[in-house]
């Protein structure tokens, strides 16, 4: 007679429930196997709706992920419309007349505005500040902002 000993805690319910956790953590079993060892009777239903809940996520996650990626191009247009607008300002505080901004944001034309509410905007020449009333004019009309 051959007499193995072994502990009795393997073979309790509860342990091979574990057991089965592990393998399936460490992807040596598809998770499907602990619960036919728990006997449930709609194993394929259950897996379906599991894997529908999961695509389910990972579309939300993706669609999540696309409005920052959206979000985040949009604040650094954004943020270059305000650079452009703030290096058109030097230049025509410098003299230079230029035309209206091609697809200018309403940023933009509001960097403008903002500027000529301030104390620098009053010291220009008037030449300069109608170079600058002349191009934000411009860029309101292409905007729809003025007729």
């Amino acid at each position: 007679m051959i007499v193995k000993i072994g502990s009795w805690l393997g073979h309790t319910k509860e342990a091979q429930i574990e057991n089965l956790k592990e393998l399936v953590q460490l992807g040596v079993i598809p998770s499907e196997e602990v619960l036919r060892h728990l006997e449930f009777p709609n194993i394929e239903e259950i897996s379906a709706k599991a894997r529908e809940e999961r695509l389910e996520q990972h579309q939300l996650d993706a669609e999540i992920a696309g409005r920052n990626q959206g979000q985040e191009k949009q604040d650094k247009q954004s943020a270059d419309m305000k650079s452009l607008a703030d290096k058109e300002t030097m230049a025509m505080a410098n003299g230079e007349q230029l035309p209206p901004t091609e697809g200018a944001t309403i940023e933009h034309t509001q960097a403008y505005l903002d500027f000529m509410k301030t104390e620098t905007f009053a010291g220009l020449s008037p030449q300069s500040q109608q170079y600058i009333q002349q191009h934000v004019q411009g860029e309101a009309q292409i905007n729809g902002i003025l007729q």
